[in-house]
C-alpha cells in the first residue's frame, strides 16, 4: 500500500506478488480480503478501472465486517465513477452511506455525502440530494 500511495507502482506490484506466495487455502478471510483489496487498488492506480471493478465485485463475499463492506462499496462506486457510470456509482455510494448511517459509522458520512452530492451535481439534479 505504501508504495502504491507513493506512486511507486512497480515496487507495489513486486511486493504484492511476494505476499501472494504466502497465500493458501488456510489463509484467513480477512487476510484474503486485504490481499485482494491491495491488488484491486493497484489496478485502479494503473488506470485499469474495469479490471479493478471486476476484482472489487468478486471480493464482496470476503467482506465480513461492516467496515470492510463500506470500504468495498466505496471502492466499487469510485471505479464506476471512473468508468463514467454514475448511476451505478450512486447505487454503491448510497449502499455505503446507508450501512454507515445504520451502524453509526459517522467517519464515513461526510465523504459519502459529498460523493453523492457530486454525482447529483454532475447530473444537474441537486434536488434529489
Amino acid at each position: 500500500t505504501s508504495y502504491r500511495l507513493l506512486k511507486n507502482l512497480d515496487s507495489a506490484a513486486y511486493y504484492l506478488e511476494e505476499a501472494k506466495k504466502y497465500y493458501n487455502d488456510n489463509t484467513s478471510s480477512s487476510t484474503r480480503f486485504n490481499l485482494f483489496l491491495t491488488e484491486a487498488l493497484l489496478l485502479s492506480s494503473r488506470n485499469q478501472h474495469q479490471k479493478a471493478l471486476e476484482s472489487f465485485l468478486k471480493m464482496q463475499p470476503l467482506a465480513t465486517v461492516m467496515n470492510d463492506v463500506v470500504t468495498l462499496n466505496i471502492n466499487i462506486a469510485e471505479e464506476y465513477t471512473s468508468l463514467g457510470q454514475e448511476e451505478k456509482a450512486l447505487e454503491y455510494f448510497q449502499k455505503a452511506y446507508d450501512i454507515s448511517f445504520k451502524n453509526k459509522m459517522f467517519n464515513n458520512l461526510e465523504f459519502l455525502s459529498l460523493a453523492i452530492a457530486n454525482i447529483y451535481e454532475k447530473k444537474n439534479d441537486l434536488k434529489k440530494f
